[in-house]
């Protein structure tokens, strides 16, 4: 069974040890932390889903112009909502 990080972050914060739980830089830290992995896991699927029949290199994202035009699609705004 996959333990998610959501399920880590949860896990510390309902301790009853509490010290994790009152240090307001950490507790943004993985809210922040959260949040990026959950896009980058939605953004992975909009990548796999958009069916251009082009391939996407790693190289081409570096760019930030390849990233707005995948952005662009009604997929990417559905998936990513």
């Amino acid at each position: 069974m996959k333990i998610h990080y959501s399920d880590i972050v949860q896990s510390e914060l309902r301790c009853r040890d509490r010290r994790a739980a009152s240090c307001v830089d950490n507790i943004f830290y993985k809210v922040k932390r959260y949040q990026l992995e959950s896009v980058m896991s939605k953004v992975n699927v909009a990548v796999r889903k958009h069916k251009s029949g082009a391939n996407f290199t790693a190289g081409q994202f570096r760019g930030s112009d390849a990233v707005d035009k995948l952005v662009k699609f009604d997929d990417g705004y559905r998936i990513l909502k």
